[in-house]
């Protein structure tokens, strides 16, 4: 997202406020992150400035999500157990 210009409306962002972000990391630690927070001075909706690292509504940093997608993160490669679920 460029930091500048509303995806919305094309309306200029400001910064309104910063806000933390819990992550996820493949060695199953958790940490927080302070993220910024930009409201469009147009339309008025606020967005997050998002890091390269971090995907939106998503806790696991990127590089977690895509080894997964790519088949090269197993729960057996991060250690967690496997739990059946029943649809």
């Amino acid at each position: 997202m460029n930091a500048s210009i509303c995806p919305k409306c094309g309306g200029e962002l400001k910064h309104y406020d910063s806000v933390q972000r819990i992550i996820r990391t493949k060695a199953r630690r958790t940490s927080w992150m302070r993220l910024r927070r930009l409201r469009c001075v147009k339309c008025g909706t606020f967005h997050r400035a998002l890091p390269e690292v971090l995907f939106p509504y998503k806790q696991y940093e990127a590089e977690v999500i895509r080894g997964v997608l790519e088949g090269l993160i197993t729960y057996e490669t991060i250690g967690f157990s496997r739990t059946t679920h029943v649809r």
